[in-house]
């Protein structure tokens, strides 16, 4: 069996931006379930990025399929 050919990303590329550019970069990028140079490169390379949902958004979509299905057996009774 022939090994797939691991790419070493050995090369540097830096760029400045301001405090909060980097902050939010490392928000969306923990949002994203990626590591801050993966989100930038990602990004720069026009991929698409998945953000993630946190337990508190799933828990509040889980009630609103809750909801969506009362509202549909009601709907069904009138």
């Amino acid at each position: 069996m022939a090994k797939a050919k691991v790419k070493i990303k050995a090369t540097y590329i830096k760029f400045r931006c301001t405090r909060f550019e980097k902050r939010l970069l490392q928000v969306k990028a923990k949002r994203a379930n990626l590591s801050l140079s993966s989100y930038c490169r990602m990004t720069a390379l026009d991929d698409k990025i998945i953000e993630r949902f946190t337990e508190e958004q799933i828990e509040v979509y889980k009630t609103l399929i809750q909801y969506h299905h009362h509202f549909k057996r009601i709907g069904n009774h009138v």
